[in-house]
């Protein structure tokens, strides 16, 4: 037997946010977009106990600054004082903010994401449980796929781009098509 003490509750102190954006050394395109930086937003959870959450989520750029108000003026007011165990009661008091249906729920859907895994990112570190155990998984591998295949690059570029990715042992590998004529992207 453990001496295992029920863990008390985690208050929301506040949320911050910190939004990065990342020049790249050359332009990535898909077939409905290119891409020029690497964007991330970093979410802090911070508690009156002292545990803090932390998150790295989303990739947008031209919505940052909106994901970033939206964490701020709507999600963290109605967050600040409530217990990180009561997961749930937490995503309900931050569906509000998609009430709005003149404003773009997707941008709202990805504000919520940021702040509800950053709680969750505090449960697991409260808890000194990786979440994959904390969720009931069994298994501490998980199996990835690599992103890849952007326009632009030769034919040897896409030969050695794709050998890179399997010497990484990836399951698979989603390649960018729909950009040229099917028989066009069919040769690359």
């Amino acid at each position: 037997m453990t001496n295992w003490e029920k863990p008390g509750p985690l208050t929301i102190q506040r949320i911050e946010t910190e939004a990065l954006r990342i020049p790249l050394d050359q332009v990535y395109r898909g077939s409905k977009y290119s891409m020029d930086s690497r964007c991330t937003i970093i979410t802090r959870v911070y508690t009156r106990q002292g545990v803090v959450g932390e998150v790295y989520t989303g990739d947008t750029d031209r919505e940052q600054a909106d994901i970033l108000r939206i964490i701020h003026n709507e999600l963290a007011p109605a967050l600040v004082g409530m217990d990180v165990f009561n997961t749930e009661g937490c995503w309900e008091a931050m569906k509000p903010a998609t009430y709005d249906i003149l404003r773009d729920r997707g941008v709202v859907m990805q504000a919520i994401a940021a702040v509800d895994t950053a709680i969750w990112d505090t449960l697991g570190r409260a808890l000194e449980m990786p979440l994959f155990r904390l969720w009931g998984g069994y298994q501490d591998r998980l199996p990835i796929i690599a992103i890849g295949g952007y326009y632009g690059q030769s034919p040897d570029e896409l030969a050695r781009e794709v050998q890179d990715y399997r010497s990484y042992d990836v399951i698979g590998m989603k390649f960018k098509i729909g950009g040229m004529t099917p028989e066009e992207d069919v040769e690359r």
